[in-house]
């Protein structure tokens, strides 16, 4: 028998090649938001487990400031990567020196990992590959002034428009997700906390139905302008994804109209 929790070799190239999970982080109206599954997968043995915790929060030393974050990659420097932004942060205000906006924000983690590709470089001076196997993505809010950035390998932090996605099939899920935004114009997916986790949600349950390294219960985090975080409320989750097999009726109908369209002749 198949053991569902076992990587064979057949397919330990692929689990290689890029970090297993699903990271979903988008912007709202007055809010950010990230979701990902709950599947992680270890090196050594080969295996994976479920459950595990993938989004977290947290706040600076003097509690002014809240953040929530996900990685994928190596998650060994995530807890690294946090740490030292929060030291840089610690070191560069005070009372008296107040960060005042994002993009000092932005700076701070772009120094942080600079400190850490120098060291991850030095490490492997012997060998090829020096690019740090790890990104990050990170919401920030600050004097009711919210962003998103993806801290990439090569140590550039960019700020997201709307969306980005990390991990496995996540060129997939981006084809989800700007779908969703083609009719946002009629629903306002981006401007409702609701409906925009609800769509994230819709999208992190299709990519564990036929994604080998995707599974588990889907989680999030929404950090409000005002510092607030709304974590996941497990009984609205396990609701909500009882009923997408009746939201998904529409679908047999419109596909039902397509393959049995016939051309005029």
């Amino acid at each position: 028998m198949c053991n569902k929790n076992v990587i064979y070799n057949s397919d330990y190239d692929l689990f290689l090649r890029q970090p297993m999970t699903i990271i979903i982080g988008t912007k709202g109206k007055d809010f950010l938001l990230i979701g990902s599954d709950s599947q992680a997968t270890n090196l050594e043995n080969k295996t994976k487990k479920l459950e595990v915790r993938k989004v977290f929060k947290s706040k600076t030393h003097d509690k002014k400031i809240s953040f929530i974050y996900a990685g994928a990659g190596e998650i060994f420097f995530q807890d690294i990567i946090i740490d030292i932004i929060k030291k840089i942060y610690k070191r560069d205000y005070s009372e008296s020196n107040n960060i005042q906006n994002t993009e000092q924000f932005r700076r701070i983690c772009k120094e942080a990992m600079e400190i850490i590709n120098d060291s991850y470089k030095k490490q492997r001076e012997s060998e090829e590959n020096k690019i740090l196997p790890f990104r990050l993505l990170i919401g920030v809010s600050i004097e009711k002034q919210q962003e998103l950035f993806i801290i990439r390998p090569n140590g550039i932090v960019e700020t997201i428009k709307d969306f980005q996605t990390i991990g496995t099939q996540s060129q997939i899920a981006e084809v989800f997700i700007i779908r969703l935004r083609s009719i946002s114009n009629e629903f306002r997916i981006f401007d409702d906390n609701e409906k925009l986790l609800n769509s994230v949600l819709y999208v992190l349950y299709n990519l564990k139905q036929f994604d080998l390294y995707c599974g588990g219960k889907s989680q999030y985090m929404i950090l409000n302008s005002d510092g607030s975080i709304i974590e996941t409320d497990e009984n609205f989750l396990m609701e909500f994804e009882e009923n997408i097999p009746k939201f998904e009726k529409a679908y047999k109908s419109l596909w039902s109209g397509i393959i049995g369209y016939k051309t005029k002749s």
